[in-house]
C-alpha cells in the first residue's frame, strides 16, 4: 500500500467522524493510534491489534479499519514471500 492510498483511507475515515459528529466539521483534531498488523504471504492482512490506543475508541476502529483494508508487498526470506508482524502508526489530524 503506497502514502496516497493510506492518505485517502484516512480521508474517508475523517469524513466519517465528521458525519457521525466526533468531531466538529470545523474544529481541530488530534487522534494516533499504532496497529500491529500481520501481512501474510500473499501482502494481505491478517490479524490486527492495537498496540497503541488514542484513548479514543473511534479512532483507534478507524485505524484498524484503514490498515485491514490495505495491500501490501510480502516480505520476502530466501526470496520466498513469507508472513510478518509490522507496526504502523495511524495519525488523523486537522487544524
Amino acid at each position: 500500500m503506497n502514502q496516497e492510498t493510506i492518505d485517502r483511507l484516512i480521508r474517508e475515515e475523517g469524513s466519517r467522524a465528521i458525519q457521525y459528529g466526533r468531531i466538529p466539521p470545523n474544529g481541530s483534531f488530534f487522534a494516533e493510534t499504532i496497529v500491529h498488523a500481520f501481512i501474510d504471504e500473499r501482502g494481505r492482512i491478517g490479524r490486527t491489534v492495537v498496540k497503541a490506543s488514542s484513548e479514543l475508541d473511534f479512532w483507534d476502529r478507524a485505524a484498524v479499519r484503514v490498515i485491514g483494508r490495505g495491500r501490501f508487498q510480502p516480505a520476502r526470506c530466501e526470496g520466498r514471500p513469507v508472513g510478518i508482524w509490522i507496526e504502523m502508526p495511524v495519525t488523523f489530524s486537522r487544524g
